[in-house]
């Protein structure tokens, strides 16, 4: 713990980042900070009158229903439900304070916050049907697939909420869609022509051969297809979509990109001893050994990017192509790096 933002740090990040679903930057930018460190967003931490003793009820129900124990459910605020309340927060990396601070209440009951706790309008069936469909292939039992947010599936939300870091409301507000069903959010979900169904085949086939489970080789991206895919991600340290987009064709079938038998390495500027400084920390904070960190792509550099891009299933060149900077180095990809 030196204050020092070197390549172990980066790494951990990458790593918390990655388990819960933001994009893998491997930097303290806005999003991973609201994540990990939220009581810096907080003005100030605007106790809630604990004399209410209805706020006080409704928090020790909702203790209680998670498993912490506040003692007597009876609007007081004693020794039982402060200790209750610090074990939530520890739980959940808020301010240990035993009080139902705005934090808390926030994690705890944050339909109380909320204008309208359904902005997604649930009436939408096959928003809830897709929905459904993805919490089940994550683990989380919806219970039927019929498009109706009925309580089963809202105690799946607050599952899945519950495990990535979200409000726990229930519904399928905007911040758990994004999350869930990110390709809703994207302006060009398909860019690799999902009706090709030759595509599909050979995707279908390629995921079964790898051991994720497409269901049915047709050439229709159904439920079981799209969950394949998105383990695959998932696995793959690539955007979990679900679709057939660029990165996932490039990891999945790279042989599609290439022109010919030995694919044209498109190195990103080799000579740039900085990016090369990079590569190496970040192969070596990821267990693969580059040698020196000097900059040079030397023959043990080389050993090191081919051993990655074996382990992540890119075209193993052993330089630093597009495709294996995009995958190491992200955040050389995007327009503000810091």
């Amino acid at each position: 713990m030196d204050g020092n933002f070197g390549a172990q740090t980066e790494a951990a990040l990458r790593e918390y980042q990655r388990t819960y679903r933001l994009p893998q930057t491997g930097l303290l930018d806005e999003a991973t900070q609201r994540s990990l460190l939220p009581e810096r967003f907080q003005a100030s931490p605007a106790p809630t009158s604990l004399s209410n003793q209805e706020v006080v009820l409704q928090a020790q129900r909702q203790l209680k229903a998670l498993g912490f124990n506040p003692g007597d459910v009876d609007g007081n605020v004693g020794a039982q439900t402060e200790a209750a309340v610090r074990e939530y927060q520890r739980a959940y990396r808020l301010p240990q304070t035993g009080m139902l601070d705005e934090a808390t209440l926030r994690s705890l009951l944050p339909e109380r916050f909320q204008a309208s706790p359904t902005p997604t309008s649930p009436s939408n069936q096959e928003v809830i049907l897709q929905a459904q469909r993805q919490l089940k292939a994550l683990g989380f039992n919806p219970g039927d697939i019929d498009g109706n947010l009925g309580a089963q599936t809202e105690a799946a939300l607050r599952e899945y909420q519950r495990a990535y870091r979200l409000p726990q409301t229930g519904q399928l507000d905007e911040a758990t869609q994004r999350s869930l069903l990110p390709e809703r959010f994207q302006a060009s979900p398909a860019p690799s022509s999902l009706s090709n169904r030759e595509v599909i085949l050979q995707a279908q086939r390629q995921l079964k051969a790898l051991g994720f489970n497409p269901g049915d080789i047709d050439g229709n991206l159904g439920a079981q297809t799209e969950a394949a895919l998105r383990e695959y991600q998932r696995q793959y340290r690539l955007p979990q979509t679900g679709m057939l987009n660029e990165a996932t064709l490039r990891s999945l079938m790279p042989e599609r990109f290439q022109a010919s038998r030995e694919p044209s390495p498109a190195p990103s500027r080799l000579s740039n001893r900085e990016v090369i400084r990079r590569a190496q920390i970040q192969l070596r904070a990821l267990g693969f050994e580059p040698g020196a960190v000097d900059g040079t792509p030397g023959r043990q550099t080389q050993a090191a990017l081919r051993e990655y891009q074996r382990a992540y299933r890119l075209p193993p060149t052993g330089t630093l192509d597009e495709a294996t900077l995009r995958s190491l180095l992200p955040e050389m990809q995007q327009s503000s790096v810091r």
